[in-house]
């Protein structure tokens, strides 16, 4: 028999501007990210923004920037 108790998800904000930023020096866009990182499109907008979202989805998110090079130098030629 499962338990009928609902789980509670812990949920985290981001820093907005480190998780912009961290995406401008890899050249790419918060959609095309989310298809990296393996989060749904919406749940990047939310972290870009600094909405909450799962610890999970904040987990796969870190470890795809991780795993994304940096391209030196590009982040200071994007306008913000």
């Amino acid at each position: 028999m499962s338990d009928s108790r609902e789980r509670q998800e812990t949920t985290i904000s981001l820093d907005r501007n480190k998780v912009l930023a961290a995406l401008r020096s890899r050249g790419l866009s918060a959609a095309a990210f989310a298809e990296r990182a393996g989060v749904s499109p919406n749940t990047m907008t939310k972290a870009v923004r600094g909405r909450p979202i799962s610890t999970r989805s904040a987990r796969q998110i870190a470890e795809a920037l991780d795993k994304t090079p940096v391209i030196a130098g590009l982040a200071e030629l994007i306008a913000a």
